[in-house]
């Protein structure tokens, strides 16, 4: 015969129960009494725990559980048993931050929202969730370098954080931390942001305000093919890359991509100003195109016109109207006339 007098429970993981069991046994020779779990949480770790049994009365001490959630013990006595009334483990204090599993094989495009979803909870000392909402929540940044975008914080639900929106342009390897009340924290596992497939089309730089072309002498732009995080797109070959300038007479220059790049020779503006250049490949699969704005200037002075004609002078006196000159480059555009004299 075998009773539990006194029911267990409740708790705290990894604290022993608030009340301790206290079984009766008669009728029998045994002179321990068995606790096993009849019932629990999953993955829980409790091990077969015995009592000495004396004047029939087996008192339990310092039973404790690690996993949060309700139990039922089973108490052997010789052939006897008997079950417990159920009781709750809830979680300790919070004590670390942790994170979901993730997968890693590629598990990021450069420019795009993670494919993974990175969670993490917080959690006592045993890893149970506590469930902690409102107010609370964690941020995240990332090693080696501050190129991390989207939303950077999220709240606590019920002691779980997730991100949802998050992504790196430059493709490399990289780690996530996580910052909790700058006391926890927690890394994910090293992870590759990979050169993602073909979405734009943009020059390698191009001529600009800081780097202008000249007016009627050849260069050479360099058209790269690259994701969402403008990372050139190296494994693309052989489609034909077209450039077209809004030229008063067209001009169009196409040459294949290779290793990403297309180079196009012996480009060459004679007017000087801003130029719309489009750009786009010819394979219906990968159909990409762009647009940029090209700087170019004029070149050297090689002619003058006059502008101005003197006019209104007396003997002795200035023209009322003075004469006025304009320095051109061989193409017509207005030169510069810094540091030169006219005579």
């Amino acid at each position: 015969f075998v009773n539990v007098t006194s029911q267990p429970g409740p708790g705290f993981a990894g604290m022993p129960l608030c009340r301790q069991p206290v079984v009766v046994c008669r009728d029998a020779s045994d002179t321990t009494v068995v606790a096993t779990v009849a019932q629990g949480p999953q993955g829980h770790n409790f091990i077969a725990v015995a009592a000495s049994v004396s004047n029939t009365v087996a008192t339990f001490t310092n039973l404790s559980f690690t996993a949060a959630g309700e139990y039922t013990l089973r108490f052997t006595f010789a052939s006897a048993s008997t079950l417990s009334a159920p009781f709750v483990v809830r979680p300790g204090a919070i004590s670390q931050l942790l994170m979901r599993p993730i997968d890693t094989h590629h598990a990021a495009f450069g420019g795009e929202v993670f494919k993974f979803v990175p969670t993490v909870y917080l959690a006592d000392a045993s890893g149970n969730l506590v469930p902690v909402s409102g107010g609370a929540s964690v941020a995240v940044d990332i090693l080696p370098s501050k190129q991390l975008k989207g939303t950077a914080t999220a709240a606590f639900a019920n002691g779980t954080a997730t991100f949802t929106n998050l992504y790196i342009q430059p493709n490399g390897t990289y780690t996530l931390n996580f910052h909790f009340l700058n006391v926890f924290t927690i890394s994910s596992p090293e992870f590759i942001v990979w050169i993602g497939p073909p979405r734009h089309l943009t020059p390698r730089p191009g001529p600009t305000d800081k780097a202008p072309a000249i007016a009627g002498m050849p260069f050479t732009p360099v058209i790269a093919v690259v994701d969402n995080g403008w990372n050139t797109v190296y494994w693309m070959h052989d489609d034909a890359l077209d450039l077209s300038f809004n030229e008063s007479t067209p001009v169009l220059s196409s040459t294949p991509v290779i290793d990403g790049l297309s180079a196009h020779y012996n480009v060459t503006f004679f007017k000087a100003g801003s130029h719309k250049v489009a750009f786009n490949t010819s394979n219906a699969t990968d159909s990409l195109s762009g647009t940029a704005t090209w700087k170019v200037i004029a070149n050297v002075p090689a002619k003058m016109t006059l502008v101005t004609a003197p006019s209104g002078a007396t003997g002795g006196s200035s023209f009322a109207k003075q004469p006025v000159v304009q320095l051109l480059d061989a193409w017509g555009n207005e030169a510069s006339s810094k540091d030169l004299t006219v005579n």
